[in-house]
């Protein structure tokens, strides 16, 4: 069971409003389950008009968190905190295990990071860059894994768009050709020269 599952739950668990069927607030499509939906609403683009799905509140930049945004999670920041602590609370998710959850992401972040650069440094040559010369920019915290040939938009979203998703697929592949560490600089300036920011017309 997911954290969006646990929010249409009857009221009383949570204090969140019941839903009796997946279907979608657009077009009506009922979905086999509340993950299919979701996986409809971004096949299709289909959003409830950015509205809160358990309390209706217009959800705006103050109130939507970025991880929610990603995952196509309509949830206010007050409903995403009370549906995320039911969450904990039945599973029993205690904070060592969060701590532990938080150490072994950035366990695999570096492991990634430090094979497609062993010295945790940038490896931008672009000539284009805001950089003269080499990057210099050797701290691991502001590093990214970045797709050489783009489309790690589109990539990202076939893996859902969780951010540790990524580093387990290249792990879980035996680290396959085509990825480079970047700092976040170098990779917005690559992305910006090479065109490859997602075209809406």
């Amino acid at each position: 069971m997911t954290t969006d599952r646990i929010a249409h739950q009857a009221p009383g668990r949570g204090g969140v409003a019941q839903r009796s069927t997946n279907s979608c607030p657009i077009c009506g499509a009922v979905c086999a389950s509340y993950h299919g939906l979701k996986i409809h609403r971004r096949m299709m683009n289909h959003a409830p008009e950015n509205k809160c799905l358990s309390c209706g509140v217009g959800l705006t930049w103050s109130n939507w968190k970025p991880s929610e945004r990603k995952q196509y999670r309509y949830y206010c920041l007050e409903c995403s905190r009370r549906i995320n602590k039911v969450y904990a609370h039945r599973y029993n998710i205690s904070p060592k295990s969060r701590r532990r959850g938080r150490a072994y992401v950035l366990r695999l972040r570096l492991a990634v990071l430090s094979h497609y650069s062993p010295q945790l440094t940038c490896q931008c040559t672009l000539a284009e860059c805001w950089h003269s010369g080499p990057c210099t920019v050797s701290d691991s915290r502001v590093l990214c894994i970045d797709h050489v040939a783009g489309g790690g938009a589109s990539h990202r979203k076939t893996l859902g768009q969780v951010g540790r998703t990524l580093y387990n697929w290249i792990k879980s592949r035996n680290y396959p050709d085509g990825f480079q560490a970047l700092c976040h600089n170098c990779n917005w300036v690559k992305a910006s020269v090479n065109m490859e920011f997602p075209r809406k017309d």
